[in-house]
This record gives C-alpha cells, structure tokens and sequence, in this order.
C-alpha cells in the first residue's frame, strides 16, 4: 500500500490589535517552509494513514485553518472548515496547530508584540495505489 500525502502551505498574515481589529502597518511573520513543511508532514501522516485504513476514498481533503498567534509566538487553533465530509481532518489539524513550533513575534509599526490572525489550507490528497 502506498500513500500520497500532500500539504499546501499557503499562510496569509493578519495582525490584530487589543481590540481585536485588523491593522495594517504590522511586520508579517511566517514560519518558515523549513520549519513548517516537515512538522505538518511529521504530525498528520499517522491521520493519513488512520485515514487509509478506515477506507477513506482516494481524493483531495482540504481543511481551511485559522488560527491566533499570541504575542510571545505561541499559535492557538481559532476555527477549520472542511467541505468533503468523508472523513473529518479537522480534530488533527487542530490538535497539529496548537502544538505546532513557535511562531516569529509580531510587531506593530511602534514596536510593540500583537496577536495575528493566520489562515492556511492544509490539503490532504490520498492515492492508495
């Protein structure tokens, strides 16, 4: 049995202020590809698997995340949706974000650490061949 797992790794950045509102003049921060790729990778190919095993059909699964990263660069699971239901990623991203790496602290143009709101599609594609 073989299996293809696949991640997307398309992030976009949004800083948040005290007041939860969306500000404009902030660093953005990403963890980098070298960071975040083999984590994801590492984490989800037990989900996969357990996927695989449980009969899940051949396909594209993706799961849209969003998620808060706190002022000292800890990420903190927000919300997911995924619209194929056939089998539900959403438990293991959740858990795959919040013990994810420590993110780069966000600054705002004074300098100061902020909260930023991240989202990203992780994308499950299964081929058991």
């Amino acid at each position: 049995m073989k299996l293809l797992f696949a991640l997307s790794l398309l992030l976009a950045t949004f800083c948040v202020n005290a007041q939860k509102e969306i500000i404009k003049d902030c660093r953005s921060a990403t963890v980098p590809p070298e960071t975040w790729k083999p984590y994801l990778t590492k984490t989800l190919q037990q989900t996969v698997e357990n996927a695989a095993y449980k009969g899940i059909k051949n396909g594209s699964y993706k799961v849209e995340v969003t998620f808060i990263v706190d002022k000292d660069g800890i990420p903190n699971f927000k919300s997911a949706t995924q619209k194929n239901k056939n089998y539900n990623f959403i438990k293991a991203c959740k858990q795959t974000i919040n013990n994810g790496p420590t993110w780069p602290i966000i600054k705002d143009a004074k300098g100061k650490p902020i909260k930023s709101l991240q989202k990203t599609n992780i994308m499950f594609v299964i081929n058991e061949e």
